[in-house]
């Protein structure tokens, strides 16, 4: 018999995202439990999830605390729940997040099919990550394709799937933990996330690293597509400038706390590789080969859009020489 996977989600209040969240599990998901770690919510927000989830039947086991304990320690409290059901599989999934179809089992898929895949993780809308879509397109070889975005993330979900129909790829620092599943080896091997970073931001940095210094492989599932409206509950807690001063702090932190991890991946060493040498010139060549490629596609972009500019003006100069006279010349600007 499969064994389930259990979904862990702390929440304060926002009970319309969490339950946008939950939704989107039981109409795209099979064979799960979600781990619901309310941190002393009002009691009219948490009825209302709770309504939800009973009247829809979804199956969930309730951790009530009675004061908001922050993400790290809800979350570490899930763990050990869901650890304790002997589950295979744990998925982190923050509450204002919204999953679409095969999603899991996609996720699940990628983590099987390596035994040393610790961790995998999705792509995501644009917002200040480095999985959403404008941030890999910019700076990931493995994306310089990626289609534009239509501001519709189940239709885009759907776009993402058939063009990386069955693709991963492996990441070298982290991954953000707002839909992440982990292997219950990598938490019996590392333990749960580090409740020195307080509420939050940086513990997601510190558990990657951890694992990647145990040997443990970081993973997208490139065709897996999730909606964030990133840092929800957060920004309904702190102001912006709190958040930027917690952000620094916890940066400071984990750089501090593994600085030896720093040092040897910007000198390219394998850490915690148990590959042999010719695999590991093998997988370097090819990164070398695809960053190769990324760039030249940069730089062609740059020239068509150089292209571009030149031909609106030849046309401009051409169609309404006075206005491009005047709008050139007159201050300046030849």
């Amino acid at each position: 018999m499969e064994k389930i996977t259990t979904i862990i989600t702390p929440t304060w209040n926002n009970e319309d995202y969490t339950i946008r969240c939950f939704d989107s599990i039981r109409k795209n998901t099979r064979n799960y439990k979600i781990i619901w770690i309310d941190n002393g919510s009002a009691e009219e927000s948490r009825n209302k999830v709770c309504h939800f989830l009973d009247k829809n039947n979804i199956p969930y086991d309730l951790i009530l605390n009675r004061e908001n304990l922050g993400f790290v320690k809800a979350t570490n409290q899930g763990m050990e729940r869901s650890m304790s059901l002997g589950v295979e599989y744990i998925v982190l999934q923050n509450n204002d997040t919204e999953v679409y179809e095969g999603w899991l089992d996609r996720m699940i898929e990628v983590a099987k099919s390596n035994s040393k895949i610790g961790l995998v993780g999705p792509i995501t809308s644009p917002c200040a990550s480095c999985q959403s879509i404008e941030y890999l397109k910019e700076h990931n070889p493995n994306f310089f394709d990626l289609p534009e975005y239509n501001s519709n993330p189940e239709e885009y979900s759907g776009v993402i799937r058939k063009k990386y129909e069955n693709e991963s790829c492996e990441l070298e620092i982290q991954l953000a933990f707002f839909s992440t599943l982990i292997k219950k080896e990598v938490i019996e091997d590392i333990g749960y996330l580090s409740e020195e970073f307080g509420v939050g931001f940086g513990d997601d940095d510190d558990y990657s690293i951890r694992a990647k210094i145990k040997g443990w492989k970081l993973y997208l599932a490139k065709d897996v597509f999730i909606f964030h409206n990133h840092r929800t509950t957060f920004k309904s807690i702190y102001s912006d400038e709190k958040i930027s001063e917690m952000l620094k702090e916890n940066k400071e932190k984990y750089e501090n706390k593994h600085a030896d991890f720093y040092d040897k991946n910007l000198k390219n060493e394998n850490i915690g590789n148990n590959d042999s040498g010719l695999n590991n010139l093998s997988e370097r060549g090819d990164k070398i080969i695809s960053s190769v490629r990324f760039a030249v596609i940069l730089i062609f972009r740059k020239l068509k859009n150089i292209v571009v500019y030149l031909k609106n003006g030849i046309k401009f100069a051409i169609f309404s020489p006075s206005n491009f006279i005047k709008k050139y010349f007159k201050y300046g600007k030849i």
